[in-house]
């Protein structure tokens, strides 16, 4: 299947939809200043994360590292004594299976889309799921996994799921990222670079960690970590949140070696539907991952401030769209008319 084709296969549930996701992003990045915005739908009521900041205004949860967005609908949610007043919201990257978007369209609230990337996924509800994927790069795979125990050691892979996911082992993943091109010496990306988000990761782990919902795969070559993932389980999804390779393996692709022994696990997994990459990579169109849209999801509130906002929004779209088509017009003119300047043709001369 082509990597950029789109899928909307049934509903799976995203991380941030989870209020131990939303826990772990009040105690380490939004410093327990999170609140819920109320939109109320027929049938239910969802929550929107949101900030109020100091002058009062309302504004939806936004950072780096929250690569996945949703609305929740969780009646035990810690709401403030009152709920946050908003005019607009904006949240970032929504799925296109999202439980936001589902509900949006039923509500009668005023909203717009704009484009926000994509998430790439595998669908492992299949015996056969990995038949999808492209057989070039599973076959390359498995041979340089071959090549790495010839060359240089045992091929091992250890699942950690117990609570050191946010203690000893996260100290280790953190070590190897540091260390390839993301760390201290390179990118300057890696979690030990960015204390503010290590901290917010491993808040995540140890919270899902509770329900056995959070996990740091290594891969070892001949006793030395070459690999690792760090994952959180939501619903029937495993999410990859982390990935990690030290260069010295580079050569024998360690990160694909581990990835492949992840899906085909959660193939032969029941309970399991997807295995989901939360962004999309680069290197995930040479496995032909499927890809899902992800929005910036515009809210405009019933206030009067809320409804000008989503006049003016028309207005520039419909302006926008003039221009367009006048452009379009100008150059098929261009195109249609002769050179200015054109030499007279000689008919006949030799």
């Amino acid at each position: 299947m082509p990597a950029s084709e789109a899928t909307t296969v049934r509903e799976v549930r995203s991380p941030p939809q989870d209020s131990r996701w939303c826990d772990a992003v009040n105690g380490a990045l939004a410093d327990g200043k999170l609140d819920f915005a109320r939109l109320d739908i027929p049938g239910h009521t969802l929550f929107i994360p949101v900030v109020r900041g100091s002058s009062g205004t309302t504004q939806a949860l936004s950072h780096r590292s929250l690569n996945l967005s949703d609305a929740l609908r969780d009646p035990a949610l810690r709401l403030g004594t009152r709920p946050p007043v908003w005019d607009t919201l904006r949240v970032d990257r929504v799925r296109a299976r999202s439980e936001l978007l589902a509900a949006l369209p039923k509500s009668g609230i005023r909203y717009a889309l704009s484009d926000a990337g994509a998430s790439a996924f595998c669908d492992v509800s299949r015996r056969d799921a990995l038949k999808s994927l492209s057989k070039d790069t599973l076959r390359n795979v498995d041979r340089l996994k071959r090549r790495a125990q010839r060359h240089l050691g045992e091929v091992a892979i250890a699942p950690i799921a117990d609570a050191s996911v946010a203690g000893v082992a996260f100290d280790r993943f953190v070590a190897l990222e540091n260390v390839g091109w993301k760390g201290t010496r390179g990118a300057g990306t890696s979690l030990l670079a960015d204390e503010s988000t290590q901290r917010f990761f491993r808040e995540v782990m140890r919270r899902f960690q509770h329900d056995g919902c959070a996990r740091i795969d290594f891969l070892t070559i001949g006793g030395r970590d070459a690999a690792a993932q760090l994952m959180v389980r939501a619903g029937a999804t495993w999410f990859l949140l982390k990935m990690s390779y030290h260069p010295y393996f580079k050569e024998v692709g360690p990160g694909g070696i581990l990835l492949k022994a992840l899906l085909e696990e959660m193939r032969d997994s029941p309970d399991i539907l997807e295995v989901n990459l939360t962004t999309n990579p680069s290197w995930a169109a040479r496995w032909h991952f499927q890809t899902e849209p992800l929005y910036y999801v515009h809210i405009y509130g019933r206030t009067l401030k809320g409804q000008l906002g989503y006049a003016g929004r028309l207005v520039k779209e419909v302006a926008k769209q003039v221009r367009d088509v006048l452009h379009s017009r100008r150059a098929r003119r261009k195109s249609a008319a002769p050179p200015a300047h054109q030499a007279p043709q000689m008919v006949g001369a030799r």
